[in-house]
């Protein structure tokens, strides 16, 4: 934990500078991302560490790997898909105000893996639509619709010219007055069909989660 962290969390926020307790399991999908065999797990204001590990007894049997990540210059930490996105195999799209906490970038570095800091967003906080509770970062809450395709909020230009340098096809969808809502693209869709199979993306360096 960081001092900048001590300082500005809630007063009545665990020691850990999350409000939720660990007295029972919690946990939101929206904190996940699945990267093949490997499901990421941010601890946040809506996943506690009891949840995580319910989501490794229950997964890990399975096939499937577990790995926390915490992002703590995020001072109120919920939902995953502004701060971490990835885009295809090989690259995720980074919040360049939250990193992962020191030494947790290792995983995917060891694994041949891209990290790509996202462009600053096109608006500030201050410009969100009216009762909009979510950040300025709804910028890069992206879709991917293969590993060569992705939907972008149309007003994202920048972010925009990023994904097409990095071999994408970009398809710009106006989607602003959505962010009222508290959410953006991702949030808006849900694959209950996938083609396929769990490809192992982290082979080299694994480490369960104690």
């Amino acid at each position: 934990m960081t001092a900048e962290w001590r300082r500005t969390r809630p007063r009545h926020s665990s020691p850990a500078g999350i409000c939720v307790t660990q007295d029972e399991v919690v946990f939101d999908a929206a904190d996940i991302s699945r990267f093949g065999r490997d499901i990421v797990v941010q601890e946040s204001m809506t996943t506690n560490r009891l949840g995580i590990h319910w989501l490794k007894r229950h997964l890990e049997p399975r096939g499937f790997r577990v790995h926390p990540v915490h992002f703590p210059l995020d001072f109120f930490p919920s939902h995953i898909d502004c701060t971490f996105v990835p885009l295809r195999p090989g690259l995720v799209l980074t919040n360049p105000e939250r990193p992962l906490r020191e030494g947790e970038e290792q995983l995917f570095l060891r694994n041949g893996w891209e990290l790509i800091d996202v462009p600053q967003p096109t608006s500030t906080n201050d410009e969100m639509p009216p009762y909009c509770q979510s950040s300025k970062w709804l910028s890069m809450h992206v879709l991917s619709i293969s590993p060569t395709k992705v939907v972008c909020e149309s007003q994202e230009k920048p972010l925009q010219d990023l994904l097409d340098k990095l071999g994408f096809e970009v398809f710009p969808v106006p989607f602003r007055d959505v962010f009222e809502y508290g959410g953006s693209l991702h949030c808006a869709t849900w694959d209950v069909n996938r083609e396929g199979t769990a490809e192992d993306y982290f082979s080299a360096g694994y480490r369960p989660l104690a």
